[in-house]
């Protein structure tokens, strides 16, 4: 829903590109569009719990603990550089698609509920090195294709 707010509207587009700008601008107009995009957050988030208590049955205060790892996982296998960057919304569902089917998996085999967060840990150290070695093999290849050899 960000992701649309933020690329397909009018105000979201602008939002996005004058971010840095709002927060210390004094037009009234730019502080609305910030003003009204973090109550959008505020309004969202609240609406994400009620569902969460309608489903639970109960408010916790640590009701989130642990999904950290998922999160940042499902982010890193969206495509989505944990080293700076920018991703899609798309991929990150797709890397929550992959967790899914993983956790269905090993639950279905009947495994035990500890090796899902030890196969996503391993997953997300997997996912970083190759993401680390694919920069240095295309730096060490622009490196070789830009320096020409001439023979006398």
């Amino acid at each position: 829903m960000k992701s649309f707010y933020l690329t397909d509207m009018s105000v979201g587009s602008t939002l996005a590109l004058d971010y840095p700008n709002l927060v210390v601008t004094d037009s009234l107009h730019n502080y609305m569009k910030l003003s009204g995009s973090s109550m959008s957050t505020g309004v969202v988030s609240g609406l994400a719990a009620l569902i969460y208590v309608a489903r639970v049955g109960q408010a916790k205060a640590d009701a989130g603990t642990g999904y950290e790892l998922l999160a940042i996982t499902a982010v890193v296998l969206g495509g989505a550089s944990i080293f700076g960057g920018s991703g899609t919304v798309h991929g990150t569902l797709l890397g929550v698609a992959i967790l899914a089917v993983l956790k269905i998996g090993l639950t279905l085999s009947d495994q035990p509920s500890e090796l899902v967060g030890i196969l996503t840990g391993a997953l997300l150290l997997a996912v970083l090195t190759g993401d680390v070695v694919l920069k240095k093999v295309s730096a060490r290849r622009a490196m070789g294709s830009s320096v020409t050899v001439e023979s006398a």
